[in-house]
């Protein structure tokens, strides 16, 4: 994502994979993976972030009103861009962090794997925390996070290593 349309186009290709394929993908009421907030991952830093931020509230919303679920999913992916910055700085030197596209290429294997799983498991966190909203469900709360957030940064992950191949 190096151009704004290319970002646009990205996004809408997210939101129908989203919708149409994962959105019927439930293996025994546990996983259930996210993949749309590979647009606020990939959001390079050098780009506006109040833009970034509505984004990520209009594609939440979207992805709410095809599943019902009551803006639950724009909660998440606007959690998800505002602690971006954090996880970013947490995994990459702020010298780094500040011109580095963050891109599988760029940050490298285990860098990105980090910055990725760390921003799923937070996205999938929030969003099976607040669904199921009972603390006696927290075993089954974290084990949906932990497989669906994995499964999302294999999906993530392979995303870029076919973008790597094709460049």
């Amino acid at each position: 994502m190096r151009h704004p349309l290319s970002a646009l186009l990205w996004s809408i290709v997210a939101l129908f994979f989203q919708v149409f394929v994962l959105g019927n993908v439930q293996l025994f009421g546990y996983l259930n993976p996210y993949l749309y907030p590979i647009i606020f991952i990939l959001w390079p830093l050098s780009w506006n972030r109040a833009t970034g931020l509505i984004v990520a509230f209009l594609m939440g919303f979207t992805i709410d009103f095809f599943e019902h679920s009551g803006g639950l999913q724009a909660s998440a992916a606007t959690l998800l861009f505002m602690i971006r910055p954090w996880i970013v700085r947490a995994v990459a030197p702020r010298s780094e962090m500040e011109s580095m596209p963050l891109t599988l290429q760029a940050m490298g294997q285990p860098k990105f794997l980090t910055y990725t799983g760390m921003s799923l498991l937070i996205f999938h966190l929030w969003l099976f925390w607040w669904e199921a909203f009972d603390f006696f469900e927290l075993f089954s709360i974290l084990f949906r996070s932990i497989l669906s957030a994995g499964v999302a940064t294999v999906l993530v992950y392979t995303i870029q290593l076919f973008s790597l191949k094709s460049e």
